[in-house]
């Protein structure tokens, strides 16, 4: 039987990756920021028009608005955590990129904690460097 699992996915700093990472992180600010903005313009815009509209419906959408700032707003601190702790880390740091799913094959007899246990892969500049399996 094949099922999925969790694969750990690190990465060894390197100055190469730092600046690629840290630019990468930029332009997602950026593009939440522009968005956040026009979230923003959006609410002054029905704002203006309040006299005119249902006011349930004014506020519903209002509602809605203010959830998808506060999340705007969330990811664009996540972002500027990353990227402050991207910046502090120094050459030679693994530092866990996400996780990925793979597939593991199971069958009767196998310790099953060992098959889905920890997995992990560590790339260096594009190269994997190790692969763990439980």
């Amino acid at each position: 039987m094949l099922v999925t699992r969790r694969i750990s996915l690190k990465v060894i700093v390197t100055d190469d990756y730092k600046k690629k990472y840290v630019s990468q992180l930029k332009t997602l600010a950026s593009e939440v920021r522009v968005e956040l903005e026009r979230i923003k313009t959006t609410e002054a815009q029905l704002m203006l028009k309040v006299q005119t509209l249902d006011y349930n419906y004014v506020m519903s959408v209002r509602e809605q608005i203010e959830r998808e700032k506060a999340s705007r707003e969330a990811t664009l601190k996540e972002i500027e955590t990353r990227e402050k702790d991207m910046e502090t880390m120094s050459p030679g740091s693994i530092f866990p990129q996400g996780n990925l799913d793979g597939f593991v094959e199971l069958k009767t007899g196998d310790d099953l904690e060992s098959k889905l246990g920890k997995a992990e892969i560590i790339v260096k500049d594009g190269i994997i460097q190790s692969i763990t399996e439980g």
